[in-house]
């Protein structure tokens, strides 16, 4: 519906909603929690909302942006693109690109953890281990076939293999440890915290 929507949690209540110029795809928050970055289908530009929704700025990193993610520690972003083996990395103060980095056939999403970026390579079956800092590939680990979303469990991380219907699970160094069965088109993959509570 080429919008986005903001919900109350945990009852779900909605907020606000405020349309975008194109079908939103992926977003996340700013760490400091004052701005969204979104990507948009089809489209070059990013937009960045602020918590109120009102539209401050529509940088164009560069590509066409699928997944993103803030790097840890740095006023950097990177982003996936659509139909690329590169992924970019640009400034979140300008919106501006400050590099690329070749990462594989087409790098769909990632997640940051372990002092790597984990980049889930869906057309060339692999998680791809990059330095973010040097922006370099470290190492690709063969998991199967379109692997999709990556999350990082304490020493392990973890890529749900949509084409095997498993999870594969990999160590820091991206050696392959096992993969667990879960049925068909695994996709999306989140890691609970330990001191999450149990429900009764």
């Amino acid at each position: 519906a080429s919008r986005v929507v903001k919900l109350s949690v945990p009852g779900g209540r909605g907020v606000l909603q405020r349309r975008t110029a194109a079908p939103p795809h992926d977003l996340r928050v700013s760490p400091d929690g004052r701005r969204v970055w979104i990507t948009l289908d089809g489209l070059s530009q990013v937009e960045v909302r602020d918590s109120t929704g009102r539209l401050r700025a529509s940088p164009e990193p560069g590509g066409a942006p699928h997944d993103l993610a803030f790097h840890p520690g740095t006023n950097r972003i990177w982003f996936s693109n659509w139909g690329s083996g590169t992924l970019t990395v640009a400034s979140t103060v300008t919106g501006r690109r400050l590099g690329v980095v070749a990462a594989g056939a087409e790098p769909h999403h990632f997640a940051f953890g372990l002092a790597s970026l984990w980049v889930s390579d869906h057309g060339g079956g692999t998680l791809v281990r990059v330095d973010p800092r040097r922006r370099r590939v470290r190492g690709r680990t063969p998991v199967g076939p379109e692997p999709h979303h990556v999350a990082v469990a304490g020493s392990r991380v973890l890529v749900a293999v949509h084409e095997r219907g498993n999870v594969a699970i990999v160590n820091r160094n991206g050696r392959r440890i096992r993969s667990i069965e879960v049925g068909p088109g695994p996709h999306g993959i989140a890691v609970a915290p330990a001191d999450t509570p149990r429900p009764r």
